[in-house]
């Protein structure tokens, strides 16, 4: 009986050692948002309706990895092939370190929880009552509101302001911008860098640049280039390494550093109130991130008090990531009655399925 009781124990601390086991190889992973380079799908799977089995093959050769074999393997949990290319899946460390080595693999986002800003859209967004396009019977029905970026808003264009970065900007943690750390005697009227640290988000690092009277935020990347975008509550870029090491070069060699953010996607005009006849050109470069040989014509909204004319109205492309050079010229009009102090339109380059738009912004000052 003790020897059977003995057997007994000993098979339990073995059940109980290897679901230990299970618990903690499970807990090492994380999921992570994967994009993939699609023009590396190899023949086997570029027929295919869907990219889903190719991202499940990268996966699986991941599982066959020697090096990286462990008592669970990665998970596909989603394939994205719209707005995005990748996948979503749960990786160890070891196998995200893998993964990076592949052919195809461009970037992995850990995935996080977000906190909502709003749990009134209507409230959030100004529409109460008969106020606003909530009154308006033509406007408020068969609308779908994907993305509020209040960043495109004219007046969130950045002039050269000076910079404050660490002990220039508050006290310990200034550097991570963390609550009560700046100083808004150093902060007022200028724009602070913060590093990326701690548990904090970038939109909520720049919730306390504004608190302590900041105008806008530059966000430093420790490592990589791939950025995330956020609906920020003040005038923000997020920098990549290399960017953020010739910011803190040229921070430490000006005695005085500036700064401006302006908007590389919205075309943002600023012409004097009587402006008549007085023409601005800007110069713009795109990236074919789409079909290799492709040809895109243009578009344009044109924004109510201003002409809008874009040189050449065609672009062609012959392969990825090619770049093309256009001009648009706004030329501002006679105007009898008095307008908006700020009117909006864009500019949308078409081909096919595709379409790649600019909002355009311009004010009269």
């Amino acid at each position: 009986m003790k020897s059977t009781g003995m057997k007994i124990f000993n098979a339990m601390l073995l059940l109980i050692t290897f679901i230990d086991a299970i618990s903690t190889a499970s807990a090492d992973k994380q999921t992570y948002i994967v994009r993939m380079d699609k023009t590396k799908i190899t023949n086997t799977y570029n027929s295919l309706a869907n990219s889903k089995p190719w991202h499940q093959a990268v996966l699986d050769s991941l599982a066959d990895d020697i090096s990286t074999q462990e008592a669970t393997p990665p998970e596909l949990l989603y394939s994205y092939e719209t707005a995005f290319f990748g996948f979503a899946a749960k990786l160890s460390l070891k196998q995200l370190e893998s993964l990076k080595k592949m052919d195809g693999f461009m970037s992995a986002v850990p995935d996080k929880m977000l906190s909502l800003h709003t749990t009134r859209s209507p409230l959030f967004l100004g529409l109460q009552g008969k106020k606003g396009l909530w009154g308006s019977s033509n406007l408020k029905s068969d609308v779908i509101i994907g993305v509020v970026d209040s960043g495109i808003w004219p007046e969130h264009a950045l002039k050269p302001l000076p910079i404050v970065y660490g002990r220039t900007a508050g006290d310990s943690g200034a550097e991570y911008c963390f609550p009560h750390s700046l100083n808004p005697k150093l902060v007022k009227g200028k724009i602070v860098i913060c590093e990326q640290g701690g548990f904090m988000r970038p939109v909520e690092r720049g919730e306390q640049v504004k608190l302590a009277g900041g105008a806008g935020m530059l966000i430093m990347t420790p490592e990589g280039e791939d950025l995330t975008t956020d609906a920020h509550v003040l005038p923000a870029a997020m920098l990549g390494a290399l960017a953020s090491k010739a910011v803190l070069k040229y921070m430490n060699s000006t005695k005085a550093p500036k700064a401006s953010i302006i908007f590389e996607g919205t075309t943002y005009v600023n012409f004097k109130r009587k402006a008549q006849n007085v023409t601005v050109t800007y110069k713009r470069t795109v990236t074919n991130v789409g079909i290799p040989r492709s040809t895109y014509k243009v578009s344009v909204e044109v924004p109510k008090g201003v002409s809008v004319t874009v040189r050449p109205k065609v672009l062609s492309f012959n392969k990825l990531n090619e770049e093309v050079t256009y001009k648009v010229s706004f030329t501002g009009l006679s105007r009898k009655k008095t307008v908006a102090s700020s009117s909006f339109g864009s500019l949308v380059w078409v081909s096919g399925k595709f379409r790649v738009r600019s909002p355009i912004a311009v004010t009269w000052k």
